[in-house]
């Protein structure tokens, strides 16, 4: 729980500024007890404004994103292994699990699962931000969502890995290429104002 708590608040912090053009750190933080809240209330058939996801706008100028996107996050999803030698090794889980795992749903696809489940009770759209152990942070969106973002923001990410299977059409990248591809204060312009259909 502490290290999820963590990357949100971090993640919260780097989305607000880039949001902002760097102006502010404090736009979006982790919605109550991680969407847990939201969930709990909508199996109950009621809704929870402002907190689906894992994090809510806490401020009104970041509603434009939050009332777009279901913006979930995950970290962690390690697994450990002990050598012949004793020495005990991290088994981070990756992208290619999609073709070669003995899993029924590989970790990616299950993140991603719970992302468009949450989202589509939200009536939103779904984003999930990933990071495994020791590595970058990276960003999954709908195939429709990225090709969308690339009619309007020019540089689209070349290191990019899309995912088609019977039930999705995906693109995973880098966080920080998104950021550097996509201009916050723009994106908020464009979704204040319609500009952009996903």
């Amino acid at each position: 729980m502490a290290k999820g708590g963590s990357f949100e608040r971090e993640i919260s912090s780097i989305l607000s500024k880039w949001w902002t053009g760097g102006a502010r750190d404090d736009i979006f933080y982790r919605s109550s007890s991680s969407g847990g809240r939201f969930t709990a209330r909508y199996k109950r058939g009621k809704q929870t404004a402002d907190h689906h996801g894992d994090i809510c706008s806490i401020d009104v100028c970041g509603k434009p994103l939050t009332d777009t996107f279901s913006i979930e996050l995950k970290t962690g999803y390690s697994g450990r292994r002990k050598e012949k030698t004793g020495k005990i090794s991290i088994i981070n889980w990756c992208v290619l699990d999609i073709l070669d795992s003995r899993q029924t749903l590989p970790v990616l696809l299950k993140m991603w699962e719970q992302s468009s489940r949450d989202a589509s009770r939200s009536e939103k759209l779904p984003l999930l931000i990933f990071r495994r152990p020791l590595l970058s942070p990276n960003i999954t969106m709908e195939e429709r969502v990225f090709l969308s973002l690339g009619a309007h923001f020019d540089n689209v990410p070349e290191k990019r890995i899309a995912i088609h299977t019977a039930d999705y059409s995906l693109v995973v990248f880098s966080l920080k290429d998104f950021f550097t591809w996509v201009n916050g204060e723009v994106f908020c312009c464009l979704l204040t104002e319609k500009n952009i259909v996903f």
